[in-house]
């Protein structure tokens, strides 16, 4: 009965009052020996202190309700998730390897599974779990991110084309991501579709116009396609936003040096060098 009044409290935005009917609710399970009920309890307790901001307090109701129920897959769900936000991939591996043990139809669990294999840089089995939990998820959400992590990962294995399928799924469903259009700018890219990649490039940058990881890739993406004077836009902002840019300043040379603006590239290309960047180096060499 507590649990049922914490839930009305929340509703009702009684914060307070909401903690003590768990707490209440706790005290009963715990002296009815009900480990079930426990665990559900603490699972409530720990999503309620997790909205107020208690990450710690969050994290330890999650972890008590896997010791007092192993079984409970909600407890070791929840442990996983608080563990993703907290920037701990690792640590969320095996709670998140439980719960699809113990509900393999749980399309979330295998989506944060392969949410934590993709923060750890392990691709294949990012790839593997966002696959499981694309056959399992419904929500439009959940599937654009399961799509993402698809996209991001066949890429980083070197298969530019089955990243753009995927990426481009995200794209249209979330035509505002400003990181779906950047990967997906980035697989047309390797694949030599500069025209392509271009289009996902401005929007990117139109979308998050202070990612210098767009920008930069705009202006790689201007270059390949021979617009010069846009990329030279491009590389002269980002270089007056960070004078020590060494590569923007090299791409800056290039980007002259194709107008036939020799003098204007050799400066960009000598400040570049004076930064230590070897391939101004060589490019002064080559061709002063």
């Amino acid at each position: 009965m507590s649990a049922l009044i914490a839930d009305i409290y929340v509703q009702e935005d009684q914060v307070d009052y909401a903690l003590r009917s768990l707490e209440r609710a706790l005290r009963k399970a715990e002296g009815a020996a009900d480990n079930k009920a426990q665990a559900s309890i603490l699972v409530k307790l720990g999503l309620l202190q997790r909205d107020l901001g208690r990450d710690s307090e969050a994290v330890a109701a999650f972890e008590q309700a896997t010791v007092i129920s192993p079984d409970a897959w909600e407890a070791q769900y929840n442990l996983a998730v608080s563990y993703l936000e907290s920037g701990q991939p690792g640590s969320a591996l095996e709670p998140l390897q439980t719960v699809v043990a113990l509900n393999p139809d749980n399309g979330d669990a295998y989506l944060a599974l392969a949410t934590a294999y993709d923060q750890l840089s392990q691709p294949s089995d990012a790839l593997s779990n966002a696959e499981a939990a694309l056959q399992r998820l419904e929500d439009d959400a959940s599937i654009a991110q399961a799509n993402f992590i698809v996209g991001r990962s066949l890429y980083r294995q070197g298969d530019f084309r089955g990243a753009s399928i995927a990426l481009e799924r995200v794209v249209e469903a979330q035509p505002d991501n400003a990181q779906a259009q950047l990967w997906a700018g980035l697989a047309e890219y390797q694949q030599g579709n500069f025209d392509q990649s271009l289009q996902y490039y401005e929007r990117a940058v139109q979308l998050s116009p202070d990612s210098i990881e767009a920008r930069v890739n705009l202006g790689a993406a201007y270059l390949a396609s021979a617009r010069y004077q846009d990329a030279e836009l491009v590389y002269r902002l980002l270089v007056e936003e960070n004078s020590s840019d060494a590569e923007s300043l090299y791409n800056l040379g290039w980007a002259l040096y194709s107008q036939n603006r020799r003098e204007p590239a050799k400066e960009a290309w000598q400040s570049s060098s004076d930064l230590g960047y070897q391939p101004a180096k060589t490019a002064l060499s080559d061709y002063y």
